[in-house]
């Protein structure tokens, strides 16, 4: 993983041709095999030499191996050289009366400019030596194979397609995102996870998890927001809406975390405590004095219970005839008096 982080960033830097072919050796190698040859692709468009893809073909599958074969007379990069090298030396050889070892330089001079494309220059020279050598079978059968030019390769590359398993590529380019963010390689990082949850499944999720954590994490909570919607879903979303929305709140932006608590009560009012947060407060109940259980103490057997005295009754009746008594009695001592005037003296 640290060769393909540093080719990313050297890739990065300076987008020459060697460094596309470095980024492009080390994903191959990594596994991501569409994406190296999408570089190799990148390459010969830009005008890049098909033979230094020699220097970084071992990590691909055959079938790109095949497209850039090398020359059994060429060398790295020299196949100009080698066969005008070979054309001066089968010359030599036939004109000092070496017939077999002219044969040998011959076929590979002609090899060896078939490989660099110049077809016309390896037939004239065929045809030389087929005239040169009428009874050699290997000279009259053979065959000038021009080798692939830049844009044949360029076509068949194309064309290719390996399969991987979405698991798989979900796996690698979860992985890979996360290493490139935590390298700080932003853009790149981000890409290879938004490739990851397109995959799906459990590497899917964790990828749509990984974009929304990072924004979370550098504070940039209106950036996480619509990423949550985008890449998540159920539980995990609320979860993250959750955390967004106290984030909101912590940072004194209460309008903005009520509107997501508000979206999450929506969703699930059961969903932890946001019912408490969306529900306005209930009133405050009026406070009862509290009764105080004052405990009973037992009653001493030597207190006797003292009832309380009836009520005083007057009888207003026995005064009355009390008085009419005495009414009485007084009259009894008084000596009745003739009236015979009517100027009456009582004494």
């Amino acid at each position: 993983m640290k060769s393909l982080i540093l080719s990313y960033r050297m890739f990065l830097e300076e987008s020459s041709g060697e460094n596309i072919l470095f980024l492009s050796k080390n994903l191959a190698e990594y596994g991501l095999v569409n994406d190296a040859v999408a570089l190799l692709i990148r390459y010969l468009t830009e005008g890049g030499d098909p033979g230094k893809v020699q220097n970084i073909i071992d990590p691909f599958p055959q079938q790109v191996k095949d497209l850039f074969k090398k020359t059994e007379t060429g060398g790295e990069g020299e196949e100009d050289f080698d066969a005008q090298s070979y054309l001066e030396m089968a010359d030599l050889l036939w004109d000092i009366g070496s017939p077999d070892d002219a044969k040998q330089n011959y076929v590979r001079a002609i090899q060896g400019l078939a490989a660099k494309g110049d077809v016309d220059r390896a037939n004239e020279i065929l045809a030389t030596v087929k005239e040169r050598y009428p009874d050699d079978p290997e000279i009259q059968n053979l065959q000038i194979a021009a080798a692939p030019t830049g844009q044949d390769i360029l076509k068949s590359l194309q064309s290719m397609h390996f399969d991987i398993p979405p698991e798989k590529e979900g796996e690698l380019r979860l992985n890979l995102g996360k290493a490139l963010l935590e390298d700080g390689i932003v853009e790149q990082g981000i890409s290879e996870l938004k490739k990851a949850s397109m995959v799906g499944g459990f590497f899917g999720e964790e990828a749509g998890k990984a974009i929304v954590e990072f924004y979370i994490s550098r504070g940039e909570l209106e950036n996480a927001l619509p990423l949550v919607d985008e890449y998540l879903a159920g539980e995990v979303r609320l979860d993250y809406l959750y955390r967004i929305a106290s984030g909101f709140e912590n940072a004194g932006n209460n309008d903005r975390a009520m509107e997501i608590y508000k979206t999450i009560y929506n969703a699930n009012p059961e969903f932890r405590d946001v019912k408490e947060k969306v529900m306005p407060p209930a009133p405050p109940e009026e406070k009862k004095p509290e009764e105080v259980e004052v405990p009973s103490m037992p009653i001493p057997e030597s207190v006797q219970k003292v009832e309380p005295a009836p009520p005083k009754v007057e009888e207003p009746v026995m005064v009355q005839e009390a008085k009419s008594e005495k009414v009485v009695k007084e009259t009894k001592k008084v000596k009745a008096v003739k009236l015979d005037d009517e100027n009456i003296i009582f004494v």
